[in-house]
């Protein structure tokens, strides 16, 4: 951890390492940069014709990459696909409906938001035609799956879409 926190600093600054190897001693000059962890950490195929999309977490782009992955995957004309959310602790509620719109129709409702005050009822719809209407859909959930990963797995168990 304290490592880590060394590391860190504004972009394109350096940070000079000395490390101690076998008695020997090294420095290295490094300049940072910025790290980027995707959301969709894994998409391919199985051996039977399955794509399959692991989507680690609903950060900001996690529809646009679910979307690209499963735009090249459908160039291999799969039998179907699995999105696996599960770990996935959620994140961003609008990255899964647009996720959902990828495999529902266009106006379908997705899911309402409800506080103490009515007036503060935000309902959530798909938005445009879908790219893979009929598309075969398992999506992968488990005890730790939450948040926006339920609200996926839900909407397409609810709209029978998956």
């Amino acid at each position: 951890m304290q490592t880590s926190q060394l590391l860190r600093g504004p972009r394109g600054s350096e940070v000079d390492l000395l490390l101690i190897r076998d008695g020997a001693v090294l420095t290295k000059k490094l300049i940072r940069d910025e790290i980027k962890q995707p959301n969709v950490t894994y998409s391919g195929m199985t051996e039977d014709g399955i794509a399959y999309i692991r989507l680690d977490k609903f950060l900001e782009n996690s529809a646009q990459e679910v979307k690209d992955a499963a735009i090249a995957l459908n160039k291999q004309q799969p039998k179907g696909m699995v999105i696996d959310l599960r770990y996935n602790g959620g994140g961003i509620l609008q990255e899964a409906v647009k996720i959902v719109n990828l495999f529902v129709d266009k106006d379908v409702l997705v899911v309402t938001q409800r506080g103490r005050n009515p007036q503060k009822t935000v309902t959530y719809k798909t938005f445009s035609e879908p790219l893979f209407p009929k598309m075969p859909l398992v999506v992968l959930i488990g005890g730790s799956s939450a948040s926006a990963s339920e609200i996926l797995a839900g909407s397409l168990q609810d709209l029978d879409r998956a």
